[in-house]
């Protein structure tokens, strides 16, 4: 609400979550890219959660356990995102440059981000609580194979390939833009990039710093990747909140860059820019074949051979059948702050 009142137009907001913020009324934004991930993820999570519920709640149920475990890994990999993105704001809204803004206000932004990150911590407590029980009850055997009436069923073989690679390949590129900005600045610039120190490198309360938005991603598509690649209990959740987070960078980088005539003359731009678009595009196609690949629902096969075992994937969520800132945000190249294109000079970017 903060911003809409902040925005001359209602597209500003749209520009200020793509990177590219124009002046607030208020003086400061209150929001970042890292919000509207947050709220699509917590989405996820609490559907996931309330498809689990009905099994649940008779322990006998076929597939209840399973129900439960999807719901446990949603939910703990949105404590894991939320805790991530929000605890920065408690420093970075103490920081000196950060007194200009209104006490309110400020307090406020602080009540945000701290309740954020205790309610992700009391989020990983509860499903570390509740996986303790299930492994020394019904659910002894959900973490094992994933076969089995009861069992969790987990994305098929040619999904998970498809998750690691793209998941993967996405991590690899946004890391190496960090590395690339870090050794082109300096890594004692770059150190700022990272924990916020200073306005040219937060311009939202609740932004969390462009390179520490940029690792997060790198760090969570990482875990989903070899999470993907074993077909752990928890890949599906892990891996379709990592792509979330991919393609709202992807989106939002595209977004600009088409705004600023990259994306039109692309074949006419120095190499560099060239593979920061290209980057961008990458992570948008990444974030819609994961999900795509993790959330498709699967045929329900009329025969069930060895115990029960499907190939196929199933919702997000569901039970088994039988039971920033452009780009210092996304850390792309072309001037820009962590890979988004800036007008120069070009602000540290991811």
């Amino acid at each position: 609400m903060h911003d809409a009142h902040a925005a001359v137009e209602t597209a500003d907001v749209w520009w200020l979550w793509a990177g590219m913020p124009s002046r607030a009324e208020g003086g400061i934004w209150g929001t970042s890219l890292a919000d509207p991930v947050l709220v699509c993820v917590h989405t996820g999570a609490a559907i996931a959660a309330l498809r689990s519920a009905p099994a649940s709640a008779s322990a006998s149920a076929p597939g209840s356990a399973a129900g439960s475990v999807s719901a446990a890994g949603a939910l703990g990999s949105a404590a894991v995102v939320t805790i991530a993105l929000r605890i920065p704001s408690l420093w970075t809204l103490q920081s000196g440059w950060m007194r200009v803004v209104d006490e309110d206000l400020r307090s406020r932004a602080t009540l945000t981000a701290g309740t954020g990150v205790l309610t992700g911590v009391a989020l990983l407590v509860a499903v570390a609580a509740g996986r303790r029980r299930m492994d020394g009850g019904e659910g002894r055997g959900v973490g094992g194979e994933g076969r089995g009436v009861g069992g969790v069923v987990r994305p098929g073989r040619a999904a998970s390939v498809i998750a690691f690679l793209f998941l993967g390949v996405a991590a690899g590129a946004v890391a190496a833009w960090q590395i690339h900005w870090a050794r082109e600045w300096g890594w004692r610039t770059y150190g700022k990039l990272l924990v916020g120190d200073g306005p040219q490198n937060v311009y939202a309360l609740l932004q969390p710093p462009f390179g520490w938005l940029a690792w997060t991603v790198v760090l969570v598509s990482l875990a989903a990747a070899v999470a993907a690649l074993a077909r752990t209990a928890f890949s599906r959740p892990l891996g379709m909140t990592a792509a979330t987070m991919l393609l709202a960078r992807g989106l939002t980088g595209v977004s600009a860059q088409r705004r600023t005539g990259l994306l039109a003359h692309v074949w006419d731009l120095p190499v560099r820019d060239q593979l920061s678009v290209a980057t961008a595009v990458f992570e948008l196609l990444a974030g819609v074949v994961v999900l795509a690949a993790l959330g498709r629902r699967g045929r329900r096969p009329e025969a069930e051979p060895y115990g029960g075992e499907r190939y196929g994937s199933e919702p997000y969520g569901s039970e088994p059948h039988g039971g920033g800132q452009y780009g210092s945000a996304h850390g792309y190249a072309g001037g820009s702050r962590g890979g988004e294109y800036r007008p120069p000079p070009p602000p540290p970017g991811r």
